[in-house]
């Protein structure tokens, strides 16, 4: 297990969290100290304040990336994916800082690895507090739809997708795949890597660990909402499209997200949002 731990460089983005408060440093780190190894990281500091921490259980922290602007996950992850080539890295672990591993999951990945040469990546099991399935998802209609049942096995690429957090992913293929789109900086980063992997790749194989996402989904703060509709908006806006019928995807999604934000606050607002984020 520890020769492929050591092809391996864990990525993760941090947006003002300290180190030492972040789920996902602090469950992964703990199962990998459980293995008695321990990981190569890339911290990918997005946060107004450089966050502190010179050490991380479980962790080597190779370097710690701090420029004093948001760039979103998309530019974190293409320079961490460069970094690890250029340590000759096979693999990279893509993370955000809010996803709790369950312990045996450093096991889990390897033990895929191992016995599924062929698959360039490697996905979890993902959940909301509420039990709900959060990654992977199937796609329709450039929209995730919630599974009612994973199982580790493959899946499509055409047919499903995970979410950035958790993914193992082969440097080789990543670079293939052309990173990730530095101009899709949040919002349906996920989806729009996934789109151009799939076009290298024809599945993913999901392995038997489960992960816990702290996705909160109750703000009522209408500031907020708007904040988040107008990230969301941009997103969408930078994907890349092969045709028009896609471009009308896009629209749609963005649209049913509008109306969905309306009906919950009862504030036209959004509408404004909408116009200068997207359609302008």
């Amino acid at each position: 297990m520890n020769n492929i731990i050591d092809k391996i460089l864990a990525i993760v983005v941090i947006y003002n969290k300290g180190l030492s408060d972040s789920e996902t440093l602090i469950s992964l780190g703990a199962d990998i100290v459980r293995e008695g190894s321990v990981l190569d990281l890339f911290i990918y500091d997005n946060s107004a304040i450089q966050q502190s921490g010179a050490s991380i259980r479980g962790f080597n922290i190779l370097n710690h990336h701090f420029d004093g602007e948001n760039v979103g996950v998309s530019a974190a992850y293409n320079m961490g994916a460069k970094y690890a080539k250029a340590l000759g890295k096979e693999w990279v672990l893509l993370l955000d800082q809010d996803t709790s591993f369950f312990p045996g999951a450093l096991k889990e990945y390897c033990k895929n690895v191992e016995e599924n040469s062929e698959v360039n990546l490697f996905s979890p099991i993902i959940k909301l507090a509420s039990g709900v399935i959060f990654s992977p998802f199937k796609k329709i209609f450039k929209r995730g739809i919630a599974l009612k049942e994973v199982s580790p096995i493959r899946y499509s690429l055409k047919r499903y997708a995970p979410v950035n957090s958790g993914i193992l992913v082969r440097v080789a293929a990543f670079e293939m795949a052309g990173g990730y789109n530095e101009k899709v900086k949040l919002d349906f980063s996920d989806m729009e890597f996934i789109s151009r992997f799939s076009n290298h790749n024809d599945n993913f194989k999901v392995i038997n660990t489960i992960c816990l996402q702290d996705f909160s989904n109750d703000i009522t703060d209408v500031e907020v909402l708007n904040r988040r509709f107008a990230f969301f908006c941009d997103g969408v806006k930078n994907c890349r499209r092969k045709n028009v019928y896609e471009d009308f995807q896009y629209f749609v999604v963005v649209l049913i997200r509008l109306i969905m934000l309306m009906v919950r606050t009862r504030k036209t607002r959004f509408i404004t949002t909408f116009y200068k984020n997207y359609i302008k």
